[in-house]
């Protein structure tokens, strides 16, 4: 601060000497103080302020440079430092002129009595690169300009950002440590993409050109653009495209602010944040974006970075060049790796090639993953499997709104499926398909012979009520997966086109939410193509082929359920890896089904089991159903539920299907259906 001040004060000096109706007796009057520190400048002070005009890359210097490098930008520096520090001393300066320090008044400090016309212009372009101007006089040059605080702690040494900036960008130093940026966070080791790492260091430090990062949200743009930044001792200013638009008209400003603190510190520009959706929200085109968020630093000369999504495209609306360097999403085998260092670099002790194969999580779900099963890990690193579930279960994001989540069942285990030994068996089976899935495709490598069609898909098909959508729910909480059980009045739609729009932005969601998708009645939509006869079947069919092509390109898991096998297309069938076919459960299942019902802690009356599995030809949901009419009946008479309720409950399931219901039905029990 002693140098600025002296600065300041050898200014004043001057000014005193050279105003011509005050002179420095009546300015040291005005300002006291200013008086004492002219009678402080020792020495000491003057060497300081001698050996500061000599660094060639000291901040006075590289100011005066930025101001256009002239005797009349270094007391246009000068000027408006004074007046920042002295604010009586531009009472005096409006009293000499009317204006406070202008390109004009500059020019006269250094002994130009009439400055031409270009000295003025050059000064002035110059000045509004790094100096404030709150208005617009005319003419031009007498346009009055003012220092700030950010430039006083610049000439202190001072290299934060101006705090105005402070949550809309991140200045991350490469040239030290590289830990972190201005916000003090560390940066975590670069776990995977090495090779990418290398070419971008590369681009950086060869190079002079624009760079354009692209690749989906989460993975891991900044992140590695910070690790090549290390590499090549570079720094950078992080720019957060989304927090300046949100700041409506005064992104000029901000982007004034940005660009000055690049001019002060020397490094590139990284513009992130680029989305489709973000243009969409504030209705720019990406050419009008890049005239809002980069032309300002194009005419500076300085280098740019664009992070944006896969959805925007750049190179169509640029006249120069620049480098693009695509991040596709995560191969199975680069997830495994990328939970395997990051929970060797936590201590934790979990299973990262099952975390891998089932959860296709992007860097940065990872990362959030890690932090939140590390908060509840036990001492020694460990977190039981169902915990483990549940805590990613909530790192996924949210899905849209045309379905809804199926909260978890604890009865919904593969103990309590009452079905064939095949059928379990088949479950079993696409419970290890996921499972093993990294082991089959990379390391096996299969996936050089199955380029596409890796979705793990389900047909679930058989007369209501004989365990589907139990066996769906099942699934969901053996592999630890969401289960996204699909609204179809949400997806049919009369319009044409809408339906596959529909359809396409759930496959897309799940993609990105890892849920498993669960469509219920699935005849509704994947139902037969039919002979074109008119219009309408010319579209139905396209809309049929559609979901045809995109099941197959699909990554991931999707359960088909239908009552109705005949109404499915054949061509769906082909696709489908797993088909079960569920049939009426026989004697011995529903005996298991009578008897799984009744929990130990509701109170009971000798029932006979044999004899209910024996007599009554009753599906899974329709034993449920009587069951629970029975309790009901049972309690509401105060009574241990007995046979003469659950005989109740099945003859109001007989009334419901619309069956006649005569006693002899019921054999020995007939007498409790009077």
């Amino acid at each position: 601060m002693k140098l600025i001040r002296s600065i300041s004060a050898e200014m004043m000096c001057r000014v005193g000497q050279y105003l011509d109706t005050i002179g420095r007796g009546e300015l040291f009057a005005a300002m006291p103080e200013l008086s004492d520190a002219i009678e402080q400048l020792d020495m000491e002070a003057l060497d300081l302020l001698e050996a500061e005009e000599e660094k060639k890359d000291g901040p006075y210097n590289r100011l005066c440079a930025l101001l256009g490098g002239s005797p009349e930008a270094q007391s246009l520096l000068e000027l408006t430092c004074a007046l920042l520090l002295y604010p009586q001393f531009g009472t005096l300066l409006q009293k000499w002129r009317g204006h406070l320090v202008t390109p004009e008044l500059a020019c006269f400090m250094e002994n130009i009595d009439e400055p031409d016309y270009e000295t003025l212009r050059v000064l002035y372009e110059s000045a509004q690169r790094i100096l404030y101007s709150d208005q617009k006089a005319e003419p031009f040059y007498q346009q009055e300009f003012f220092a700030d605080n950010r430039l006083l702690g610049y000439l202190n040494g001072d290299c934060r950002i101006d705090d105005r900036l402070e949550d809309l960008t991140e200045l991350f130093d490469g040239t030290g440590n590289g830990q972190g940026g201005q916000k003090g966070e560390e940066l975590l080791p670069l776990m995977i993409r090495e090779p990418a790492c290398k070419e971008l260091g590369q681009l950086l430090s060869d190079r002079s050109e624009d760079i354009w990062l692209r690749g989906n949200d989460g993975i891991g743009k900044r992140h590695l653009l910070r690790h090549a930044l290390k590499k090549c001792g570079k720094s950078m200013l992080f720019v957060d495209a989304k927090a300046i638009l949100e700041h409506t008209k005064q992104e000029q400003k901000l982007i004034w602010l940005v660009r000055r603190e690049a001019l002060l510190l020397g490094c590139d520009v990284c513009i992130y944040g680029i989305s489709g959706a973000l243009l969409a929200k504030y209705k720019l085109t990406t050419d009008q974006l890049l005239r809002l968020l980069a032309e300002p630093f194009w005419k500076e000369g300085l280098r740019l970075v664009f992070c944006t999504d896969m959805d925007v495209e750049l190179i169509p609306y640029l006249d120069r060049p620049i480098r693009l360097l695509e991040l596709l999403p995560l191969t199975q085998d680069e997830r495994v790796a990328l939970w395997e260092r990051y929970l060797d670099h936590v201590g934790l002790k979990l299973d990262a090639v099952m975390l891998g194969s089932k959860y296709k999580f992007s860097p940065a779900q990872i990362h959030k993953a890690i932090r939140q099963l590390l908060a509840e890990a036990d001492a020694d690193g460990t977190i039981p499997d169902k915990e483990v579930q549940r805590i990613l279960r909530f790192v996924l994001p949210p899905v849209t709104t045309k379905g809804s989540i199926e909260p978890p069942h604890e009865n919904c285990t593969m103990e309590s499926l009452v079905l064939p030994s095949q059928i379990k068996k088949t479950i079993q089976q696409i419970c290890d398909h996921v499972r093993y899935s990294h082991q089959v495709f990379d390391e096996w490598n299969m996936e050089s012979r199955f380029a596409y069609g890796k979705a793990v898909s389900v047909l679930l098909c058989g007369p209501p009520g004989t365990g589907k959508t139990m066996t769906a729910r099942v699934l969901s909480d053996e592999l630890g997966l969401p289960l996204y059980h699909i609204n179809l009045s949400q997806i049919v739609d009369k319009y044409i086109g809408e339906t596959e729009k529909h359809l396409e932005e759930i496959f897309s969601n799940a993609e990105k939410s890892n849920i498993i998708l669960f469509f219920d009645e699935a005849d509704a939509v994947f139902s037969k193509r039919s002979e074109v006869s008119d219009s309408k079947d010319k579209y139905a069919n396209t809309e049929i082929s559609y979901i045809l092509q995109r099941i197959e390109a699909y990554d991931g898991i999707v359960i088909l359920s239908t009552n109705y096998m005949n109404n499915i297309d054949p061509a769906f069938i082909r696709r489908i890896q797993y088909v079960l076919n569920f049939h009426m459960p026989g004697e011995e299942e529903r005996m298991q089904l009578w008897q799984s019902m009744i929990p130990a802690e509701c109170p009971t009356d000798q029932i006979d089991f044999e004899y209910l599995a024996r007599q009554f030809e009753l599906s899974g949901s329709n034993i449920k159903n009587a069951v629970l009419a029975a309790a009901f009946y049972a309690a509401g008479r105060g009574e241990r539920l007995g046979m003469a309720h659950l005989v109740y409950g099945v003859r109001n399931e007989f009334i419901k299907q619309g069956k006649p219901v005569f006693a002899a039905e019921f054999g020995e029990y007939a007498y409790f259906c009077r």
